[in-house]
């Protein structure tokens, strides 16, 4: 047959093998003729097969796999020496044909020879030994140094050694050579080094190609080849190409400086054991694999500097095993998987550094990574896209220009064990569409976020440390039946833990959340959330936060429970309950010694309260406002023995006594609380709860324990107020809202003392149902007193003070015009000038029964540089903007640095007199009437 007809008709029995279709009678006529000993070894071999390469028919039948590494070799090198009936060395001393078995020896240097084929071996059972001489072409195209030529007849058993090839367009080519045999050649300047067509189980040891214009080593339809000590430098393709030859071993072999890719296994040409192997400067990737060319195993395997890919895996090329193994400086990824069907890889000691791209880029599932690190490269550590299912133990990504891990569409079933990523530019882990994927003992730190789930169902983030981050420790966006149990979340730039946007039925769990700059966990937008035996401390914004603040309204977040935790000692509040809060739920939570309130509520609706206790606050135990509803708290630790209550619009803590003293005859148990308004329609039903202890301590006798509410001057017993002597509470509806502790009367006393007579009703700024408001006092610090155009100056009304109440709103008069430029309910904002002149500063402090009091200060503004009309808000604030009023001529826009708290209450339209509450309009008729009876009375008695 002739040879051009025979490869086409071998490389279409190839392709209908390869799908499974061979028609019978095929492989027989292909194969060649056969000896007795090949033959049964090929059948023997045609009962296994491989997924990889040729279908088994055609992978024993047309080149006979089933001959073993050490016969071949033992069997070529004996083959060099004549044995017993074997004729002697036959000289060589040029170009010729040699068509006889036998042993052959060049006897001198062959130079520039013109012949198409130099060496023309057409016969099986020869040996060729160079003796050291090289054998030279003159570059011409179809030109062969040294030929195994098996196209009228295919060859078996011919050996090549000792000999260098060069200037021929094939250096060495065998064809339809079977158990072929090349050692210690050397073969330069040609086009490919070593060409081997439709010749398998050749073993090639010791052997080097040097600047070949195609590939150093091409391999067609040549399966089962051995390569040992073999390197290809300076290929202008391929080092190593291989195409329908799978099954081969390559052992202490490299591939430099190749124009395309170091290794390329192509059309079939899998299941190859690749140990100590290297590819450099390759132009292409490092390694290839593709077109079903999987099942390979890749031990001490480098790949560096590859201008593509490191390693690649395409089309169906899976089911691969690297140890070991390393891609350093490739210009794309370092490992790239490609199509599903080039799945279930087992990655075990693999090293990808400093990729253009990603580490490791994977569109195939299924994969195990085991002590596996992605470090330093550009665009990311590791990219896996619609495809899931992969198990990550002992991974590292490390210092990437995007994310540490990047797990997104159709990503699900994941498992990450001992998986760290730090220092990356972008998030530590982002899951995007990764259902069920677990994350247990990982970490987090130094990146942009630790770990950002988004659109993700029932993932489980099961301990581990998130800290140092830019964002958030964790970020769940839309990921409903999540899991986060035993997490520390540690100074991450935003919020520890932040349950967002549909993030439904998520439950948090052991968790604790310290110095993060805003809250420790955060739920907004997301319903049937639990937050359970947690602890959320020293963090710059509140511990705990359910909803949103009103400047930041969002979707709803109803049946958010939180139980059993404790935020202390946080910058705000320890826990904070926003206006899209609905029926959020507080038991058996501790928030005490943050620096504003322990619970504060704006705007929620249906909250409950249980066994809290909030001890040490800077302002208030609870402060509620802008409630549409009523709340309940049951068991509100004060630093007496509780407090539990129904109310609206109520702020309340604990005081010390008041210096005036109880009346005589009456004792107090060491409980005082004050109550405040807050908004409009205040309401307030409260249960103070004692210990028999403490009564009995104080001497007092139990059955007369009332409510009493101090005014400012006078104690008077709260009207309708009642003990309950089995459940030790005392109970009252309270409407005029100060101070109030619980007494009772002293058992020295023989008669009850009567209620002393209310004080005449005062006339302060104050209202809301006291007798006698105290103003609240203004004062403010500047960051500066002298600044320029344009710079940003800080005002901090922390120093302003309400003796008996609560600071509501906070007025700043910027250019002294006497019109208000800002109203905020914190006391600290930003301010920019953008005209220079001597500024009068003022400030309105309001209090919650509408008193006020104004100071003001000069702030000296020169020209500055690049005046700016930006507004602008401190760091702490910045996704928490409050709307301003009108700004006036010479100012800009400031911008608050808290959330507003409460809405300003109205003017008092009434006040009490006697226990009566009179409209003002007839208490000042009334006053009028009695004082022109008196001057009327007077002037009478004058004229008697």
């Amino acid at each position: 047959m002739f040879p051009l007809a025979r490869r086409v008709l071998v490389v279409a029995v190839v392709t209908l093998a390869m799908l499974g279709s061979v028609p019978p009678g095929v492989v027989a006529s292909t194969a060649g003729t056969q000896t007795g000993d090949t033959a049964a070894a090929n059948r023997t071999a045609a009962s296994t097969g491989s997924q990889w390469g040729i279908q088994p028919e055609l992978t024993t039948l047309l080149w006979g796999v089933a001959a073993e590494d050490e016969r071949v070799a033992l069997a070529a090198r004996e083959a060099f020496a004549p044995g017993e009936g074997v004729a002697a060395i036959e000289p060589v001393d040029g170009c010729r044909v040699i068509d006889s078995p036998g042993a052959y020896e060049l006897t001198a240097d062959i130079t520039n020879s013109t012949n198409t084929t130099c060496l023309d071996i057409r016969s099986s059972d020869v040996t060729f030994d160079g003796n050291g001489h090289t054998i030279d072409g003159v570059d011409a195209d179809r030109t062969v140094g040294v030929f195994a030529n098996g196209t009228d007849e295919a060859l078996e058993n011919v050996s090549v050694r000792n000999l260098a090839v060069t200037d021929w367009s094939d250096g060495v080519r065998f064809e339809d050579a079977t158990g072929g045999y090349v050692e210690d050649v050397v073969a330069e300047r040609n086009g490919d080094g070593f060409h081997l067509v439709e010749s398998p189980e050749t073993t090639v040891s010791d052997a080097s190609v040097a600047d070949s214009g195609a590939d150093g080593f091409q391999l067609d339809s040549s399966p089962g080849s051995r390569f040992t000590n073999v390197s290809a430098v300076g290929s202008g393709s391929q080092g190593f190409g291989f195409s329908g030859s799978g099954g081969n071993t390559l052992a202490d072999v490299s591939a430099e400086d190749s124009g395309g890719d170091g290794f390329s296994f192509e059309v079939g040409s899998g299941e190859n054991r690749l140990t100590d192997v290297s590819a450099e400067d390759s132009g292409g990737s490092g390694f290839s694999f593709s077109s079903s060319s999987g099942g390979n195993t890749l031990e001490n395997a480098t790949a560096e500097d590859s201008r593509g890919t490191g390693f690649e895996f395409l089309y169906v090329s899976g089911e691969n095993t690297m140890r070991n193994v390393s891609a350093v400086d490739s210009g794309g990824d370092g490992v790239f998987v490609g199509l599903r069907g080039s799945g279930n890889n087992v990655f075990t000691d693999v090293t990808v550094r400093n990729s253009s791209r990603h580490g490791f880029s994977f569109n195939a599932g299924n994969t195990t990574f085991v002590n596996v690190t992605a470090q330093g490269n550009d665009l990311g550590g590791f990219e896996v896209f619609d495809a899931g299912s992969h198990t990550l133990t002992n991974v590292s990504a490390v210092g990437n220009g995007g994310a540490g891990f990047e797990f997104r569409y159709l990503v699900s079933d994941n498992t990450f064990t001992s998986v760290s990523a730090r220092g990356n530019d972008g998030e530590g882990f982002l899951l995007e569409d990764a259902n069920r994927t677990v994350l247990a003992d990982v970490s987090a730190i130094d990146n942009e976020a630790g770990v950002v789930v988004s659109d993700s169902r029932a993932v489980e983030i099961d301990g581990g440390t998130f800290g140092n981050n830019t964002a958030d420790g964790v970020r769940l966006e839309g990921a409903p039946d999540t899991t986060v149990r035993g997490a520390q979340l540690l100074d991450n730039g935003r919020d520890g833990l932040l349950v967002a946007n549909g993030s439904d039925r998520t439950l948090v769990t052991g968790v604790t959340a310290r110095v993060n700059a805003r809250y420790g966990l955060y739920v907004v937008a997301s319903s049937d959330v639990r937050i359970v035996d947690s602890r959320a401390e020293t963090n710059g914004d509140s511990g705990l936060g359910v909803g949103t603040p009103q400047s930041d309204r969002m979707a709803t977040s109803r049946n958010v429970s939180v139980e059993n935790n404790s935020a202390l000692g946080n910058g705000e509040h320890g826990v904070e309950i926003g206006d899209s809060a609905v029926d959020a739920t507080l038991v058996a939570t501790n928030a005490s010694d943050n620096a504003v309130d322990g619970v504060h509520v704006y705007g929620a609706d249906g909250v409950t309260m249980s066994a809290t206790t909030a001890v040490g606050n800077g302002r208030w135990t609870l402060f509620a406002a802008n409630t549409s509803g009523t709340y309940s708290v049951d068991g509100l630790a004060t630093g007496g023995d509780g407090v539990s209550l129904t109310a609206r619009n109520v702020a309340v803590r604990d005081v010390s006594a008041p210096e005036t003293a109880l009346p005589s005859g009456h004792a107090g148990v060491g409980m005082y609380v004050n109550a405040t308004p807050t908004g409009p329609d205040p309401f307030f039903d409260v249960s103070m709860s004692y210990g028999q202890a403490t009564v009995d301590a104080a001497g007092v006798d139990e059955s007369t324990l009332r409510l009493w509410r101090f005014d400012g001057s006078t104690w008077t017993e709260v009207t309708g107020s009642t003990v309950d002597t089995a459940a030790n509470t005392v109970s009252a509806n309270v409407t005029e809202f100060s101070v109030f502790a619980l007494a009772g009367t002293e058992e020295s006393e023989l008669e009850p003392t009567p209620t002393p007579t209310p004080a005449p009703a005062a006339t302060g700024s104050g209202g809301g149902g006291g007798d006698a408001n105290e103003p609240p006092v203004a004062a403010f610090d500047v960051s500066t007193d002298t600044t320029e155009t344009g710079a940003l100056i800080r005002f901090d009304a922390s120093d302003s003070d309400d003796p008996d109440g609560v600071i509501v709103s906070y007025r700043w008069d910027f250019d002294g015009d006497g019109r208000v430029d800002t109203t905020s309910e914190s006391p600290r904002v930003s301010h920019t000038f953008s005209t220079a002149d001597t500024h009068e500063v003022s400030l309105t402090v309001v209090d919650g029964f509408g008193a006020t009091n104004t100071t003001t200060r000069p702030v000296e503004v020169a020209t500055g540089p690049t005046p700016t009309t930006t507004a602008t808000a401190t760091p702490t604030e910045t996704e928490r903007p409050t709307p301003t009023e009108t700004m006036a001529a010479g100012t800009t826009a400031t911008v608050t640095e808290e959330a507003a708290m409460a809405t300003e209450p109205p003017t008092p339209t009434s006040m009490t007199l006697f226990g009566t509450s009179f409209p003002w309009w007839l208490f000042l008729g009334l006053l009028s009437a009695v004082v022109a009876l008196y001057l009327g009375r007077t002037r009478w008695g004058g004229r008697q």
